[in-house]
């Protein structure tokens, strides 16, 4: 009984599949694809070429051109069901309709929002759909024809395209001795003429634009129907085939206006589809006077000054452009912020948009001193020894230079660079000053040098591995009894800075001890 239930299930399943013949394409009928007249870089193209440009706006619509051939010719079709695999490169989707041999024959059926077709002819037949792109991206169509005759629906799927934008814009621009310049900056009481800028729709060297509308709703503009026309539109709407003439505009007042620019793509001797783009575009009073808050000003290196530049009246291009004759020594950012780089002097300029310009004299200097550290403070030294002595400044960024000097020259004496030189015994205290005054001592005694070195062994025996410590005594009394201490074989014993000598392996060695003013002793070490 399993067996059978299973057969007569699979039988089912096979006589509905054969009864929905509205899953597969319908034999005998041809299928081509291509995209609607100008969008296309000014040319229809087929959409198996992959891509759709479009232009920004959001109300920019295009048509997806569906050809049939091979059609019953005597029954009726209609599209229905249109839906896109990929929603977010698409916003919308509108059914249009089918046309046969270019006679448009239908009627509205608003419950479903399809276009039903009256008959056909010739069997041969074209429908388009209007699609809105929202998002680059790739994405096919699915889509239903339907026999209204028979009742019978076949899906067709269009090939995959990519959509990618194209930019459109539009700019003011005007007129000057050397022609026509794009600007930002609008004046009141000039006129400007109006531009699409379409990025890559050209067609046999030309923008392929049928035309532009121009609005606004602001009353403090004047907007002229062409540029050589005096006539002043007063719906504030002008329309210019790119024939040569353009749209002009003059402000009253000084003022903010958002204007719209619906462009329009010509291609196949027909009208393309429009897409509407919405600015704002400011009009400001001429500049009258531009002031610099500082003729001269003083910064410190490395530190941050504050310049600003104004204009009036207020209602006039704030904007300016900032410079330094001398980046080596300052630089200045977007907003007049001047940071000293070198010590030196430059010059700070504001460029205004129309070229004016206003200085300022900056003088870069070092911070003042605030502390000298000397890299002692007490120093022992023995009549005829020379040594040095080191000096900062804080903060690190302010002059280094400092003066040396001694208290009595008599007993040591001191050059520029700080290095000292002990004359007689005695006591005397080294000053270094920075150029502000800030100071820094070191006391220096002075006292006789060294003339002998004595050590309390002269010869020692030692065992592997045992220590003693040798100690040494100058000559004479009070004179500096600091020595340096070596070894002749450090494999045989080793000492360390304070005398200390242990025995590393069998042999004989030196240890020796040396003064400052190089008075030399020794002691043998036999190791067993």
């Amino acid at each position: 009984m399993k067996k059978l239930f299973k057969c007569m299930l699979a039988l089912s399943m096979m006589l509905t599949l054969l009864c929905v013949p509205n899953r597969v394409e319908a034999k005998g009928i041809s299928v081509t694809y291509s995209v609607r007249g100008d969008i296309h870089n000014g040319k229809a193209k087929i959409i198996p070429d992959k891509e759709i440009w479009y232009a920004v706006g959001g109300k920019e619509y295009q048509s997806i051109n569906i050809d049939f051939d091979g059609l019953n010719k005597d029954h009726d079709y209609e599209i229905l069901n249109v839906k896109a695999s990929n929603t977010k490169v698409i916003g919308k989707i509108w059914n249009n309709g089918i046309w046969y041999d270019k006679d448009y024959i239908e009627s509205y059926d608003p419950e479903n929002d399809d276009i039903v077709v009256t008959y056909a002819r010739n069997g041969k037949a074209s429908a388009s759909f209007s699609i809105a792109p929202k998002s680059p991206g790739s994405t096919y169509f699915t889509y239903v024809l339907k026999d209204k005759k028979t009742g019978q629906k076949f899906t067709y799927k269009t090939p995959t395209i990519t959509l990618k934008k194209k930019k459109v814009d539009f700019h003011a621009y005007h007129k000057g001795a050397k022609g026509y310049k794009k600007t930002d900056v609008l004046l009141t009481g000039v006129t400007y003429d109006f531009y699409p800028d379409v990025d890559n729709y050209v067609l046999n060297g030309k923008i392929n634009v049928s035309g532009f509308d121009f609005t606004t709703k602001n009353s403090n503009l004047t907007v002229l129907a062409y540029k050589t026309a005096n006539d002043v539109i007063q719906s504030r709407s002008a329309m210019a085939w790119l024939n040569g003439n353009t749209i002009s505009v003059k402000a009253k007042k000084a003022t903010k206006a958002a204007v719209t620019m619906e462009v329009r793509f010509a291609g196949l001797g027909e009208v393309g589809r429009p897409s509407y783009l919405t600015k704002t575009f400011t009009f400001y009073s001429p500049l009258k006077t531009m002031k610099m808050s500082a003729a001269t000003k003083t910064v410190e290196l490395g530190k941050t000054a504050s310049l600003k530049a104004t204009i009036s009246p207020s209602t006039a291009y704030q904007k300016v452009t900032w410079s330094s004759n001398n980046t080596k020594v300052a630089t200045v950012d977007k907003n007049g912020n001047v940071k000293g780089v070198t010590p030196g002097v430059t010059s700070i300029k504001a460029k205004a948009y129309n070229g004016k310009t206003v200085t300022c004299k900056v003088t870069v200097k070092r911070p003042a001193a605030t502390k000298v550290q000397l890299s002692t403070t007490k120093k022992t030294m023995y009549k005829g020894q020379k040594s040095s002595l080191k000096a900062s400044v804080l903060p690190s960024k302010a002059s280094q230079n400092v003066t040396w000097s001694s208290s009595n020259k008599k007993i040591t004496t001191v050059d520029k660079y700080g290095k000292v030189s002990a004359k007689a015994t005695g006591s005397v205290t080294i000053t270094a000053k920075s150029l502000n005054g800030k100071k820094a001592q070191c006391i220096v005694k002075v006292v006789n040098a060294p003339s002998k070195v004595t050590l309390n062994y002269k010869n020692k025996t030692l065992k592997k591995g045992s220590s003693f410590t040798l100690k040494a005594t100058l000559a004479p009394k009070g004179t500096i009894q600091t020595v340096t201490w070596s070894t002749s074989n450090k494999n045989v014993v080793t000492v360390s800075a304070k005398g200390k000598v242990t025995a590393k392996k069998k042999g004989t060695a030196y240890i020796y001890a040396r003064s400052v003013n190089g008075k030399k002793v020794s002691c043998k070490i036999v190791v067993r």
